[in-house]
C-alpha cells in the first residue's frame, strides 16, 4: 500500500498541515499560475459565546482549520488518490475564488477545475507553472495507459474491485472528447 504506515501496523490515507503559514502557503501555492489570486486568508471559525446575543466569538477560541497537503500540480495528496488525481488532466481544488461583486476575495468551499495547458507553447504563453499535457503524456493512449495503471494499483491495495478498471478506464477515454 501507498499510505503512511502507523506506529503498530495499518495505513493511514490522511496527510495534513495545520498551522496557519501552512494553510496559507498550501492554498496560495495552489492557486500560483491557475489564474486566480489567492487572497490571503482562509475562511476562520471560532468558538462562539451563546450566552450573549448575538452570539460572540470567544477570544484564542478558534477552531483548527485542517487542509491538505498539496504535489507539484496543486492536487491534494490526502485520501486514496483516484486515477484522475493519479494522472491529472488539471487541477483539482476544494475552494472556488469568488468573483467581482460577490464577496471578492473570500473564498468559497466549492471545488473548481483547472485545466492544463495543451501544448507547452500555451503553458509558457500563459506562465503556468504545471506541465502541459503534452509534456506530461506521448499521446491519448499512452495516457489511457497511465489511468489503467492507477485503476490497477488501487486493485492491488483493495481500494478498487478488478471489474471497475475498465469503466474508469472508458471514462477517461470519452472524457478525452
Amino acid at each position: 500500500m501507498r499510505g503512511n504506515r502507523l506506529a503498530g501496523g495499518g495505513t493511514s490515507w490522511l496527510t495534513h498541515s495545520s498551522s496557519a503559514t501552512n494553510r496559507a502557503r498550501c492554498t496560495a501555492e495552489q492557486s500560483a499560475g491557475l489564474g486566480v489570486t489567492y487572497p490571503g486568508r482562509v475562511n476562520e471559525l471560532a468558538e462562539l459565546d451563546y450566552g450573549s446575543q448575538p452570539p460572540q466569538s470567544i477570544p484564542d477560541h478558534d477552531y483548527v482549520v485542517f487542509v491538505p497537503a498539496i504535489d507539484e500540480d496543486g492536487n491534494e495528496m490526502s485520501g486514496v488518490r483516484v486515477p484522475e488525481i493519479s494522472v491529472p488532466r488539471g487541477t483539482h481544488t476544494g475552494w472556488s475564488a469568488r468573483r467581482p461583486g460577490h464577496a471578492e476575495g473570500g473564498l468559497t468551499l466549492l471545488g473548481s477545475f483547472f485545466p492544463f495547458a495543451r501544448t507547452r507553447q500555451e503553458r509558457l504563453d500563459s506562465g503556468d507553472p504545471r506541465l502541459s499535457l503534452e509534456e506530461r503524456y506521448a499521446s491519448e493512449d499512452d495516457y489511457l495507459g497511465r489511468i489503467a495503471a492507477a485503476a490497477r494499483a488501487l486493485v492491488a491495495d483493495r481500494l478498487l474491485l478488478d471489474e471497475d478498471v475498465a469503466s474508469l478506464v472508458e471514462a477517461a477515454r470519452r472524457a478525452l472528447g
